[in-house]
């Protein structure tokens, strides 16, 4: 199954919410701005803790990163981990393919 979601502005957006249950298989982010580089923070966050797989990324202007499974396991159950995205700048879109 794929999540696709398209990203603007300085915010937090939430990609996965905890409780899902979802194993990422792969994560691409694209950076869709005519002219200016994405900076990208990918975390994850419970009630207490953050942890960055991703933080500050540049990514230019029609380049997408690709991540895989093997680099974004983290527990997704109940009352654990859910999957975040903040930009510094730009537009992206993301797509995620889990199982």
């Amino acid at each position: 199954m794929a999540l696709y979601k398209s990203i603007s502005g300085t915010v937090s957006n939430e990609l996965i919410e905890p409780g899902q249950n979802k194993i990422i298989e792969e994560l691409l982010i694209s950076n869709t701005h005519g002219s200016t580089t994405a900076t990208v923070d990918l975390y994850i966050h419970d009630a207490t803790s953050t942890y960055y797989f991703l933080k500050g990324t540049s990514i230019p202007t029609g380049v997408s990163l690709v991540l895989d499974n093997a680099f974004l396991k983290f527990n997704n159950s109940i009352s654990a981990f859910g999957l975040y995205i903040k930009l510094g700048a730009g537009t992206v879109d993301v797509v995620i393919n889990t199982n």
